[in-house]
């Protein structure tokens, strides 16, 4: 099992993000929309932060705790617009 890095939400956008879809199935990649759209509400409702957990090219995990903003199609838009995208997105804690 690999180490996960913490990094700092400040940090994301230096990340090359894995180019390909890191969930193996449909229905892990739903699960991951739900969490992230819950995430989305307690941000913007609560001010709650969650924790993310994505894939870089190199196949590197990192985490970050950030406020999620928003979740469009292909992105996630945390605090101070840094954006993620869905594909590379691993897991997400609540």
């Amino acid at each position: 099992m690999q180490a996960i890095e913490v990094l700092e939400k400040e940090k994301v956008s230096e990340i090359p993000f894995s180019v390909h879809e890191v969930l193996a199935s449909l229905e892990e990649i739903k699960e991951r929309r739900r969490l992230l759209e819950r995430g989305m509400v307690l941000g913007n409702i609560y001010k709650q932060t969650v924790k993310i957990h994505f894939m870089c090219v190199d196949k590197k995990t990192y985490k970050t705790e950030a406020t999620i903003w928003t979740v469009t199609e292909k992105y996630v838009m945390i605090k101070g617009g840094r954006m993620i995208p869905l594909h590379s997105i691993v897991k997400v804690d609540t």
